[in-house]
């Protein structure tokens, strides 16, 4: 059975916080720095969140790490 997460992580450099600057309240919408060619809602934080799956929580979290990312958070949503 394949497990279904929300992983959370934080990009080590954020090109796009650097340009434009962090600012919660004005968020900056345009292409993920996670999912390529995919919309984000915000691009200037340092951390985002996206689906991955795998047959378990470890699986998961090696699959992000694998793509380079600092996992901070999975959240299940399926299993």
């Amino acid at each position: 059975m394949i497990m279904k997460a929300i992983v959370t992580v934080k990009l080590v450099d954020n090109p796009y916080r650097r340009a434009l600057g962090h600012d919660p309240k004005n968020k900056k919408r345009g292409n993920c720095p996670v999912l390529k060619n995919k919309l984000c809602t915000d691009i200037t934080g340092d951390h985002h969140s996206y689906l991955e799956e795998g047959k378990d929580e470890d699986e998961v979290r090696k699959r992000a790490q694998v793509k380079g990312f600092h996992v901070t958070r999975i959240e299940v949503i399926e299993e």
